[in-house]
């Protein structure tokens, strides 16, 4: 393990991976290589992939890769500063 995210190669598979490509692809596998996405498909090709990878099993969980929640509720930043900066 190392790296920027705490790992240098990853597998997590037994998941719900919403590819978000234009045919909305779910795939059941994604590994990562320095914090990047490397590989994204079945397990067995994400293993092919990235031979002797350490692996984690998601337990059926969603995974959105790239996804940002980049929102951001003004009406709380004017309630708690007084007013709202919007400069």
């Amino acid at each position: 393990m190392g790296g920027q995210y705490g790992f240098d190669r990853l597998i997590l598979h037994n998941a719900v991976v919403h590819t978000m490509d234009d045919r909305e692809t779910i795939a059941e596998a994604i590994g990562f290589t320095g914090g990047r996405v490397t590989a994204v498909g079945t397990r067995e090709a994400v293993r092919n992939a990235m031979p002797a990878a350490p692996e984690r099993d998601l337990n059926g969980a969603a995974i959105y890769p790239g996804f940002i929640d980049a929102h951001h509720h003004f009406c709380f930043a004017a309630t708690f500063a007084g007013y709202p900066e919007i400069r």
